[in-house]
């Protein structure tokens, strides 16, 4: 566990929300993180999209620097709920 908290430390409290995806319950979770990188410490924000189906788990995830966030939020919204669970 030190070796993961060297490299990823969690900026900010985990943020969630409910929603549906494409007609499924469904979690986001939102959280801001530093990553230690070799170039210095970098804050990164993470989106993760959390499905049940079946028994089954589906985490997806994005990821971009924080400074980017505000402009790739809703691209990786419609990304999102463009998933279908197909059978």
């Amino acid at each position: 566990m030190p070796q993961i908290e060297s490299v990823f430390d969690l900026a900010d409290s985990i943020r969630v929300q409910r929603l549906k995806i494409g007609g499924i319950s469904a979690a986001k979770l939102t959280y801001q993180m530093k990553v230690n990188e070799i170039i210095g410490t970098v804050k990164k924000e993470n989106a993760q999209y959390l499905i049940i189906v079946d028994r089954k788990l589906i985490i997806v995830t994005f990821g971009t620097l924080s400074e980017l966030s505000d402009e790739y939020e809703e691209l990786f919204e419609i990304i999102a709920q463009s998933f279908e669970w197909l059978e």
